[in-house]
């Protein structure tokens, strides 16, 4: 009994894993990490410096606009790489994903819209 406990039946499908959760556990801390590093770390050095007071001020919504823009750079590099490792073709894998039913007036535009462009030559 112990040793076919946890195994699945051989028609039995495996569950998918929450993508969408893993990818946020991943860029939180990284999105943290990254605002953290360029208030403390990269801000104070960020031109045109700080000698004048219009200086200090556009220094400061410099660093606003990085803190604010560095966690969206994140997400797009960390979903980047989180789809290529896994969704990516695997050896043996030759079988087709599932049937992708949609609206049929998207699909109907869709294919009037491709119809009504000009032929390339």
């Amino acid at each position: 009994m112990a040793a076919t406990e946890g195994v699945a039946p051989a028609g039995a499908k495996r569950r998918e894993p929450n993508h969408g959760l893993r990818i946020f556990l991943i860029w939180l801390p990284v999105a943290l990490a990254a605002d953290l590093i360029i208030w403390f770390v990269w801000g104070p050095h960020m031109p045109p410096g700080d000698l004048s007071s219009s200086a200090s001020s556009q220094q400061f919504d410099i660093n606003v606009m990085a803190v604010m823009a560095a966690p969206v750079m994140a997400f797009v590099l960390i979903y980047i790489g989180y789809a290529l490792v896994v969704w990516r073709h695997r050896e043996g894998d030759d079988e087709d994903g599932p049937p992708i039913h949609g609206n049929t007036r998207v699909s109907a535009t869709w294919i009037a819209s491709a119809l009504s462009r000009p032929a390339r030559s």
